[in-house]
């Protein structure tokens, strides 16, 4: 079966595990990433927030799910490594926005007025720096080490939206249970124990307690989502790509 293979990043001075920015370095097949090898690895999460109200879209993870089986959480993918990728900041940038739209159009089904609705580059927003999102780093017993970047997208607030939920081996295909809620619900659920608030959640709170510039950055691009309006008819330059005859 084909594995996936991820992008290994870490600090640009890799004797200082402090240093900024995070770069990309090579490539990892999913299977050694997610080992007692501790490769670290880029990801990206996105948060689907409603245009008009700001309620923010979650789904609760499968019960299949090796990690945080039934947790609430958002949408969210690992950086695939491309040889073409410059191994520089700005090259794991742009792939991180890249994959951050693949995954919000993978993962996320939009319809409106009953048509698909596919979410512009132009409604997807990043917040913080790359890589802020981490987990697994000054944990020796993790075996998933990664920087994640967060990004917000603004979705329409009358558009249907639904999630299937889709083993690797193309097995039991099911569709997730979603809700809308405020920023005020994701918090009181970290805070409630048995709350089940997903990995990725957790990261974004834990950062915006500890980086207030972070939070306030984050309080901003959801205010953003909210005063932004539906894509019309114009197609996406991302999205379709012209190809010669």
């Amino acid at each position: 079966m084909y594995d996936e293979t991820f992008t290994i990043v870490g600090p640009v001075d890799p004797r200082d595990p402090q240093s900024r920015p995070i770069v990309p370095y090579g490539a990892v097949a999913r299977a050694l990433a997610h080992s007692s090898f501790r490769v670290p690895h880029a990801a990206v999460h996105v948060l689907p927030v409603t245009m008009q109200t700001g309620r923010i879209l979650l789904h609760q993870r499968s019960a299949q799910m090796r990690v945080s089986p039934l947790a609430w959480d958002m949408v969210g993918g690992h950086v695939t490594f491309e040889a073409s990728m410059p191994l520089t900041a700005a090259g794991l940038a742009q792939a991180s926005q890249a994959t951050a739209l693949r995954e919000l159009r993978e993962e996320l089904l939009l319809t409106r007025a009953r048509r698909p609705y596919v979410v512009p580059a132009t409604h997807v927003r990043q917040v913080g720096a790359v890589g802020a999102l981490t987990t697994g780093l000054d944990d020796p017993r993790a075996i998933n080490v990664e920087y994640s970047t967060l990004y917000v997208a603004a979705i329409p607030v009358d558009a249907s939206a639904a999630q299937l939920f889709e083993l690797r081996d193309g097995g039991l295909r099911t569709w997730l249970d979603q809700d809308l809620v405020t920023w005020n619900d994701i918090v009181a659920g970290f805070a409630t124990p048995g709350g089940r608030v997903g990995d990725a959640l957790t990261r974004m709170i834990r950062h915006c307690a500890a980086d207030p510039a972070f939070a306030a950055a984050l309080a901003e691009a959801i205010a953003w989502c909210r005063e932004c309006a539906p894509a019309g008819d114009a197609p996406d330059p991302i999205a379709l790509t012209h190809r010669p005859e």
